[in-house]
């Protein structure tokens, strides 16, 4: 489920690292540890460990009904409906496409090249009977889960011993054959191949979905409505004013499509070349060097599932280029644009933070048995990696906490832990897809009936029913109606409604 919305999140788990060790980015390793300690997860800690399913968790609650919900007329409800279809859909059936049909096929054909064995004998857990062992058995066997950082020839890290144990058991081997092919510089390169290959499937089928999405939407609301411009302001004004307010639009409409499309092959084509350059690059000073600091951000999940900076490319390149090249007007670019900002914060790290801010109010409220325990296993990352300057505190992942505890879903500290990641995710759905795009309505229709609504003198001496610029109107912007001037027939008090008629009807 390659979902989407900015910045990476600074406390889940990443499968790719030792465990207990937070990595520069802020992500705490461990993920795949805990699966080798062989208890099931309980599903609260895979959901939080796996970005894939803590983000869609976010899409499923929060963004995408909000869109639907909120949306203010048909023709906008069946925008947001096409974006949730393709990108929603696509995020559920890409990864499992490319595990079927690429994934699967790709690492067979590496283990029978390099004396691996070929039949493992595991189940094939059903995605809709078992879907907890489904996830966990993802990736298990394939030599694609190998990170970024192992296939780098001048890598002179530390490969923890636990990773390297539960690697090796996935592909059926011993840790000592698996040091040895990583050694090989023909298995590293094969290994990369396959893995630039399946961030260049997954990028380019987002290109494809982003280009449909948003030009599709366009095409579809004009043909269904007859008229050009922002479906979201249709019930508020008239077809004349959303035509012309779009005429900037429809002159540069194939310009920004061909701007749109160039953007979204480079892309897909510039991400998986640029990791496979630096990550086979001997080189090991200046800018190379620093990009190859880079390259554990970027390993997938299971070998199949999108980091978060792969997603924040993928964002970019594929999502917030077309939306915004194809807004029809300003208002509808100033929606996005606010819609956007506050989404991917949100998306991104709104959960951290509050979540952050849930377990220093617990640390500091804790009293009794659950203090003594807080001062052993703290629910909070040292202080030293909180975010602006140690002021904005973080927490620890829910399966750090899960493993300090002994793997024992009962006990206190992980209730408190788990409650905490949950409550930090609801209140991230709320403000995620209901309080912002509620607040991007209200906006936009005040701004629009500040402008086409007719303003009457406010000089007594002119207009004696004058009354003050912020007295209450009613209905979608009508101010109320004036008496007839003493000397004036009612036919000759013309003053324009946002639907463009008089208020004679004439």
């Amino acid at each position: 489920m390659q979902t989407q919305r900015l910045t990476p999140a600074f406390g889940h788990p990443s499968p790719h690292g030792p465990p207990y060790v937070s990595s520069r980015f802020g992500t705490a390793a461990g993920a795949a540890m805990g699966r080798a300690m062989g208890a099931a997860l309980p599903w609260s800690v895979t959901i939080h460990t796996n970005q894939v399913l803590s983000r869609s968790f976010l899409d499923i609650f929060g963004y995408y009904p909000g869109m639907l919900i909120v949306s203010r007329n048909l023709y906008e409800r069946l925008e947001k409906g096409l974006n949730a279809l393709l990108w929603f859909g696509l995020g559920i059936f890409a990864p499992m496409g490319v595990e079927t049909v690429y994934n699967r096929h790709y690492g067979n054909r590496l283990r029978a090249k390099y004396g691996m064995p070929s039949n493992l004998n595991q189940v094939r857990a059903s995605l809709f009977r078992s879907p907890l062992k489904w996830f966990r058995q993802i990736g298990v066997d394939s030599p694609m889960q190998l990170p970024f950082e192992w296939l780098d020839p001048t890598f002179k890290g530390r490969k923890p011993p636990k990773q390297l144990a539960y690697i090796a058991k996935g592909l059926g081997i011993n840790v000592a054959k698996l040091g040895n092919l990583l050694k090989n510089p023909g298995f590293r390169r094969d290994v990369m191949r396959g893995k630039s290959r399946i961030m260049l499937i997954d990028l380019g089928l987002f290109a494809i979905a982003g280009q449909l999405t948003f030009w599709g939407k366009n095409w579809m609301t004009e043909r269904l409505a007859h008229r050009k411009g922002f479906s979201g302001i249709f019930k508020y004004t008239s077809a004349d004013y959303t035509k012309q307010a779009a005429e900037h639009y429809e002159q540069q409409k194939k310009d920004r499509i061909a701007a749109s499309i160039v953007v979204g092959v480079l892309g897909a084509l510039g991400l998986p070349l640029l990791v496979n350059r630096v990550v086979q690059s001997p080189a090991k000073t200046g800018l190379v060097k620093s990009l190859k600091r880079l390259m554990p951000a970027f390993n997938y999940s299971n070998a199949i599932f999108m980091s978060k900076w792969v997603l924040l490319w993928n964002l970019f390149a594929n999502y917030l280029t077309p939306e915004f090249l194809s807004c029809r007007d300003s208002n509808e670019v100033r929606e996005t644009a606010w819609k956007e900002g506050v989404a991917s914060a949100l998306y991104f790290g709104g959960d951290d933070v509050f979540a952050g801010l849930g377990a220093a109010w617990i640390t500091r409220n804790a009293s009794g048995h659950v203090k003594k325990q807080l001062a052993k296993i703290p629910l909070l990352k040292p202080r030293r990696q909180w975010l602006l300057n140690g002021k904005l505190p973080l927490a620890q992942s829910l399966m750090r906490v899960y493993q300090e505890t002994g793997a024992n879903p009962k006990h206190p500290l992980y209730r408190l832990a788990r409650n905490n990641a949950w409550w930090s995710l609801v209140i991230t759905v709320a403000l995620l897809g209901f309080i912002t795009p509620l607040l991007n309505n209200w906006y936009t229709k005040q701004k629009i009936m500040s402008e086409i609504t007719p303003q009457q003198p406010t000089d007594p001496r002119i207009n004696p029913t004058a009354r003050p610029r912020h007295a209450p109107r009613s209905g979608y912007g009508h101010p109320p109606p004036l008496p007839a001037w003493p000397l004036e027939t009612p036919s000759r008090r013309v003053g324009l409604t946002p639907t463009g008629t008089n208020r004679t009807g004439v």
